[in-house]
């Protein structure tokens, strides 16, 4: 596997949020804190049961409950009222399940990740990487994205991601060097294009998380038969460098283990690039839509992903 030269960078607990933490973030982080501490005294059952129990609870409470109802009816709209209720239940457990995997997880560094983890798919990305172009690594917010992350980064692969600083400055030095302990070295959006094409020339695996509302700027493409707006960012760096395509997806299996697979997006540029960011952006929709319809419980359907109507 060829890994490129690494990059010049800080180390990512010198990275900061750019403000000091209020009274309310230092309560905020010593409350998640203290509950992750607890959680690591207790039985790994219990701990899952206590997770469902806040996302079933967090459900009941209404956060963003409206948001992920109406998601649900675009998605699914031949689908009765009650299995669109209990999916929406089960996204909120799985959230929160994940959530505490991933902290959890994070003391333990690179070992405890491939401890719980199953890479399939790297094969084929070590083969990307000997094309000397660097590889994008694209993912959604399906599964644990995060750990899936760790497992590629965990098992020796040159890895940056693209990520926003988080408001709270504690949780965002905390985050940032949970990530590192993972081989995760993270790119702030903010500086996101020209660090994103020096990871590509330093041949690195890229990642980023693409399906968010990208409001005007964005691409419309097909999501769930609806036109959603897409992050035209990930067309634009493969058009640029030429590094091939690759689609990530971390799912939780019945038997607790995290299957993180990676499989290509092979996709031929034609000399029309406004098209071909059209179809490099609709593939990898229609992709992860896919992989969506086999798990829907372990989508994050939080988000407003249709926010912005094409005008």
């Amino acid at each position: 596997m060829s890994t490129g030269p690494p990059l010049v960078r800080e180390p990512a607990c010198a990275v900061r949020s750019g403000r000091r933490p209020t009274t309310m973030h230092r309560l905020e982080y010593a409350a998640v804190a203290t509950a992750v501490g607890t959680s690591r005294l207790l039985p790994r059952p219990m701990v899952t049961r206590m997770a469902e129990m806040t996302g079933a609870l967090g459900y009941r409470i209404g956060v963003r409950r409206n948001v992920v109802a109406s998601n649900l009816r675009i998605a699914f709209p031949d689908r009765p009222d009650a299995w669109r209720a209990d999916l929406a239940r089960e996204s909120y457990t799985h959230l929160t399940r994940e959530t505490i995997a991933t902290l959890l997880c994070a003391p333990g560094g690179q070992p405890a990740v491939l401890e719980q983890a199953v890479l399939e798919g790297g094969d084929l990305l070590s083969d990307a990487l000997d094309t000397n172009r660097g590889v994008i690594l694209l993912a959604g917010h399906l599964g644990n994205w995060e750990l899936g992350a760790a497992t590629i980064a965990s098992s020796g692969f040159p890895f940056d991601a693209v990520a926003r600083r988080q408001n709270n400055p504690l949780f965002n030095r905390a985050i940032l060097e949970a990530r590192a302990r993972f081989g995760v070295n993270c790119i702030d959006r903010g500086d996101a294009t020209r660090r994103s094409l020096e990871s590509l020339r330093a041949n690195r695996v890229l990642t980023l998380v693409a399906d968010q509302d990208a409001r005007d700027r964005g691409v419309f493409v097909p999501f769930f038969g609806r036109p959603a707006s897409t992050p035209r960012g990930p067309a634009v760096f493969a058009l640029r460098t030429g590094a091939p395509i690759f689609l990530m997806v971390p799912l939780r299996r019945p038997d607790d283990r995290l299957h993180v697979r990676v499989q290509p997006l092979p996709f031929e540029p034609t000399r029309n690039a406004e098209a071909d960011m059209y179809e490099i952006t609709a593939l990898y929709v229609r992709e992860l839509e896919a992989h969506i319809r086999t798990a829907p419980g372990q989508y994050l359907w939080h988000h407003r992903r249709w926010k912005t109507e094409p005008s």
